[in-house]
This record gives structure tokens, sequence and C-alpha cells, in this order.
């Protein structure tokens, strides 16, 4: 059993006020590869999807060891104070999606913490350790804790993580290559906090639900892709360019509380180039053809909207010894 913490934190300084609602972005934990011999999915505080024919639990991203943090775009000054002149090619705000039934709103966060553990205290102590540290330096704006549901579901009830790339596959899909020398190793990282209206989803029942997702709900087989009209959310969520597909690593994270009546899914999206991210989610929810979105955004409503930057260790390393 696995356990994951998610903290979206604002920074303070001349050009943020606390109750500021910029374009500033988070900070997550960045895992490095789990041995195989495990296949024990950890628990969380935030996470979403993944592809191969394995259990979705054995193509989870790998355990975490360490946490890295994520840059957001009001923090950049302090990264070009550090490196001057350099910036990751694709760092930028992200990018309000209106549509017009539904929203991708783009919220603010200067630092995204995400903590996984097998054991949810070590996730919290971590986190109090990280909080004591920063003091009254940040302001804490959302915090998530999430966890494993059943075998690697979702809170609808579907298996999530079966499009995730594995192997090389996964490092070319989610670190930043040649392209961006001075960034290379790193990742873009789209983070967005989901809330699912369960009652509604569970009057669909099982097979009006299984023709929203893509895949059957009981075994998680996929149906065929609809060549024309509405597409499955599997589909919509599937970019290819010139006949090959392009890859995001997914680690969503299921949450809730059932007593207040939330749940939801914390979706995490890497990457090495961050416009695949987003046309996956113009293509939710604008529809492919426009118009028809992903349904699933019937029951599903995004509230929040942040793009990080996760520097590889060697570059955290380097900005950690300049500053």
């Amino acid at each position: 059993m696995t356990s994951d913490h998610a903290s979206r934190l604002l920074g303070p300084g001349p050009d943020r006020r606390p109750d500021d609602r910029g374009d500033a972005q988070p900070v997550r934990h960045v895992p490095r590869a789990r041995d195989r011999a495990r296949r024990r999915r950890p628990r969380h505080c935030a996470r979403h999807d993944l592809r191969d024919r394995r259990p979705a639990q054995d193509r989870r991203v790998p355990r975490p060891v360490r946490p890295a943090l994520l840059r957001g775009r009001h923090r950049q000054r302090r990264l070009d104070r550090l490196s001057p002149g350099h910036r990751p090619q694709q760092l930028r705000r992200f990018p309000r999606i209106d549509a017009v039934k539904n929203v991708a709103p783009s919220t603010p966060g200067d630092l995204l913490l995400h903590v996984r553990a097998e054991r949810s205290d070590l996730c919290f102590e971590f986190v109090r350790i990280v909080m004591a540290a920063f003091g009254d330096s940040v302001t804490v704006v959302d915090e998530t804790s999430a966890f494993r549901y059943f075998d690697a579901r979702d809170l609808l009830g579907f298996v999530d993580g079966t499009a995730n790339p594995v192997g090389a596959e996964a490092t070319e899909a989610a670190l930043i290559g040649d392209e961006d020398p001075d960034f290379a190793g790193g990742s873009y990282v789209v983070v967005q906090k989901y809330l699912h209206d369960l009652a509604t989803w569970a009057s669909y029942g099982a097979d009006l639900q299984s023709e929203i997702v893509g895949r059957d709900k009981a075994d998680n087989v996929e149906r065929p892709d609809a060549e024309t009209g509405q597409k499955a959310h599997k589909t919509l969520a599937t970019l290819e360019v010139g006949g090959v597909e392009r890859a995001i690593l997914r680690d969503n994270m299921p949450f809730g509380r059932a007593g207040s009546g939330e749940f939801g899914t914390y979706f995490i999206g890497y990457a090495g180039s961050v416009s695949v991210t987003l046309t996956m989610l113009r293509r939710m929810f604008l529809g492919d053809p426009l118009g028809m979105y992903d349904r699933i955004l019937d029951v599903s409503t995004a509230t929040t909207g942040t793009l990080f930057f996760a520097p590889a260790a060697d570059l955290l390393a380097s900005l950690s010894d300049a500053a």
C-alpha cells in the first residue's frame, strides 16, 4: 500500500500578494526507477494514467526515493539569477482552456511537493520537516492526500495507468532531450485537480461508462476506437503525429473525503515537450472534431491547472549550491 501527498505553495516577493491569483506554479517529487522485483504501487497524495499489457500496478511510475523542487514562472527571477539567460524553452503559464461547457483553469503556485511512500506517516513527516524549513516564506494554497484504490483504479472505477510508456519509451516521453541541452534530463509537469460527481456517474451504468472511457470497466479491455463522431476518453487522450504516438508519463492520484462528499483525481503529467500534454488536454476539453469533447468531463470538473519544470538532479544540485 502506498501513500502520496501533494502541496502547492506560494512564495513571497515584491511581485506577489498573499491572495494573488497570478500564474505562479508548484513543486513535486520526481521518482527514480523502481526495483522490478518490487511491483507494489505506493499510496498517493496526487496521481493519473499510463499503457502496456501488464497489470496497471506494474506499470505505475517507479517509487520515488527523494523529492525534487519544481520551479514556477513567478520564481523565474531566482532561476535567472542563478543561471543568467537560461530558461527551459517551453516553461510558461499553464494556458486556460475555455470551452462551451467545460473550463480548464490556470491557477497559481510556486512550488509543488509530491511525496510518495509505502506508509502515510512517512509522507506526513517528510512534509512536516519541509514546511518547518520553509517557515513563513511560503503560503500553502492546496494540500491533497491521496491513496491507492483497489487494483490501481481511479474513483470512477476504471484501472488508471493503462497507457503509460515503460522503459526507454518512458524516458523518451518524459524527459527533455538535446533540443534544449541546458535543461536536458528535466521534465515539464502539468498538474490538474479534478472533482468527480460520482452520483451522476453511477447513474450511467457500467456499459455507458465503458463507452465513455473506451475500456471495459470489469476487465480493462480496450474497446475499438470510433473512426468518426464522438470519441472515447482514451482516444482523445492519445496523440498521434505523422502516424507516431506521442506519449507522456502520467502519475495520477485518487483522493477523497467520503464524509464530505469530495471525490477526485489529481492529474500529474510529465513530458519532454509540454505541447504534447497541452494538445491532449485541448482535445479533451474542446473535442475532436470540435464540440465533441471528452464526456468524462460531464462528471469531472477541473479546479486547478499549473505548469512546472522539474530539473534534472545535477541541475537541481547546482542551483542549491549557487543559492
